[in-house]
């Protein structure tokens, strides 16, 4: 769900921050921190791919 839209100081031109909430869950367990970040590495690639999409430093 996006939460929040930037564009302004700090933020080169033409570009805009964005800021994302995800919820990682299993319906029959909890999830490793592995299974997470291997998720979380997933979505950001993807992201990247087709959107041009980087995470701040």
């Amino acid at each position: 769900m996006l939460f929040d839209l930037y564009k302004g100081k700090n933020i080169p031109e033409g570009m805009q921050s964005i800021a994302i909430r995800i919820t990682y869950r299993s319906g029959e367990r909890t999830l490793t921190e592995e299974e997470v970040a291997e998720m979380q590495e997933k979505v950001v690639a993807e992201l990247s791919g087709k959107l041009g999409a980087r995470l701040r430093d």
